[in-house]
């Protein structure tokens, strides 16, 4: 005949959490210290299959919970973020459900707020707008509240956020010729997520020095020498970005 109840065998504390053994399985079940006390489980205890179920599911429940409260406290997170890390560790639906509710009704899980305090942290780090609301939307936030509040910060703020980027890395890759310069830094700034309008202007605010013609020479020799082919060497300084009449200019006077 099954047994009708479940007598508790042994209580271990295990850091902040305890390991309970009952003698209907093998099994270490785990809870915290408070569903330990309100529970009332210690050594010997006896409770119904019904009781100890109960306890059980509770305690899956309350310890998701606290994992959820420390994946929050690590970094804000979305209510999709949320509901994902909750089916990666297998909780029921109705299990995501309550925990989503509680979380919400503490205030951990506020999808405006987030939206609000990402877009402030998106700009001090100069990402454009494309990028932060492609981000959003991969987190779960509603595109019409993206565009609503990115529709009250003004242009001119993701414009001088452009070109201060646009500024920055062009420190990085002013060893290139000036139209490889022009290129790269469009590339930066598109990968940012700042549209076409923005990059452009931001690229016209920037100063180019003049090619280094001496540069130019060595690199016109060094690729004839291993091509003997001029169109070959022509095609790859060009793409290099280095303009046409700069390297006819070498050209003619190599001859």
């Amino acid at each position: 005949m099954e047994k009708e109840i479940v007598k508790v065998e042994k209580v271990t504390a295990k850091g902040k959490k305890y390991l309970v053994s009952v003698d209907i399985n093998s099994e270490e079940y785990k809870f915290t210290e408070n569903q330990i006390v309100s529970n009332r489980i210690i050594k010997g205890a006896l409770f119904t299959f019904d009781e100890w179920n109960k306890i059980v599911e509770s305690s899956n429940v309350s310890l998701l919970f606290d994992q959820m409260l420390h994946f929050i406290d690590y970094k804000l997170r979305t209510k999709k973020e949320v509901i994902e890390k909750l089916r990666l560790k297998k909780a029921s639906e109705s299990d995501i459900e309550q925990i989503i509710e509680r979380l919400e009704n503490v205030g951990y899980i506020d999808d405006n707020r987030y939206l609000e305090l990402y877009i402030e942290n998106a700009i001090r780090e100069l990402k454009g707008p494309y990028l932060i609301k492609y981000t959003l939307e991969q987190n779960g936030i509603d595109s019409y509240l993206i565009t609503k509040a990115l529709e009250k910060i003004s242009d001119d703020i993701f414009l001088d956020n452009a070109t201060e980027l646009a500024k920055k890395y062009q420190r990085t890759v002013s060893n290139n010729p000036k139209n490889k310069q022009i290129e790269l830094i469009k590339q930066k700034l598109a990968r940012s997520g700042y549209y076409m309008d923005v990059i452009n202007s931001s690229v016209r605010s920037l100063t180019f020095g003049e090619d280094d013609l001496e540069k130019l020479k060595d690199e016109y020799l060094k690729i004839f020498e291993k091509t003997n082919d001029q169109n070959k060497t022509i095609t790859s300084l060009l793409g290099k970005g280095y303009s046409y009449s700069d390297i006819k200019k070498i050209k003619n006077e190599i001859k």
